[in-house]
């Protein structure tokens, strides 16, 4: 049978925007909206726009500057060869992106074994006493989660491993925080994390690595079920989403008034 994909709120706002891009509704050199009128003119939350907005200038699709976020001069361009790459599929599915990081973190959690030293370790000790005291859920557990595998990934010793790391990290951003909505999920984030820490710091690569696959997976199945489990909700968004004629007037109707205004907050 044909398996469809859920889609987070993040994810098809990426996708709509891909396809204004390429259909000529949204220009190079564009200005885009503040963030509050663009998830107005949607009907979702500011933070998932800010999480797309994010997404697509990792791709360089869209360019922020002092005055604005622009869509990128060479956005056709870029756009059609990562279409043709299937790259961009990763901005589109939570599950090419969990892909991604499962080949890429447990061979980090390995090299950091190896070669991270005690400031290493002390700088990831940080993060975990971070994520206890921040409330669950919050944007301060998601930051000290996500510093948690950057410091690993500085700890590998490779630039390139550290680079690709934090551009999947960037993009996973939505699915963390809706995987934030998973009953106990905090505490186990927590118990991960000082596993992996314990075998980074005891120099047993092998284990860190196991322990990085073994998290990977779990965590990817409660994300897919959770979006499984409720269907009706992202129904409703894709639906608000796809509404042909509302979405792309609504982006150069607030145009003028976002160019007055400026812009709604930093991200």
């Amino acid at each position: 049978m044909l398996q469809i994909e859920p889609l987070t709120v993040t994810d098809a706002i990426i996708r709509k925007v891909g396809e204004l891009i390429l259909d000529g509704r949204l220009k190079p050199g564009e200005k885009l909206p503040n963030e509050v009128q663009l998830a107005k003119e949607a009907g979702v939350s500011r933070a998932s726009v800010r999480e797309a907005l994010k997404a697509l200038t990792v791709l360089r699709l869209l360019r922020r500057t002092k005055r604005g976020t622009y869509v990128s001069s060479d956005s056709v361009t870029i756009l059609t060869e990562l279409l043709a790459s299937r790259g961009l599929r990763l901005a589109f599915g939570a599950r090419h992106l969990y892909e991604a990081r499962s080949v890429l973190e447990p061979g980090i959690a390995y090299l950091a074994a190896k070669r991270g030293g005690a400031e290493e370790h002390a700088r990831l000790q940080t993060c975990i006493d971070r994520m206890i005291t921040a409330e669950a859920g919050s944007t301060d557990f998601f930051e000290a989660d996500r510093e948690f595998h950057r410091v690993m990934a500085r700890a590998s010793g490779n630039d390139v491993l550290e680079r690709l790391l934090d551009v999947v990290l960037q993009l996973l951003e939505g699915s963390h925080r809706e995987l934030g909505k998973v009953p106990g999920i905090t505490a186990r984030s927590i118990t991960h994390h000082r596993r992996l820490l314990a075998a980074i710091s005891a120099g047993d690569g092998d284990r860190a690595r196991r322990i990085s696959q073994q998290n990977l997976r779990k965590i990817e199945q409660m994300y897919l079920s959770h979006l499984a489990a409720a269907p009706q909700r992202e129904g409703t968004v894709r639906k608000s989403l796809e509404e042909s004629d509302r979405s792309p007037e609504g982006l150069r109707a607030s145009r003028t008034s976002s160019e007055a205004g400026g812009e709604g907050g930093s991200w």
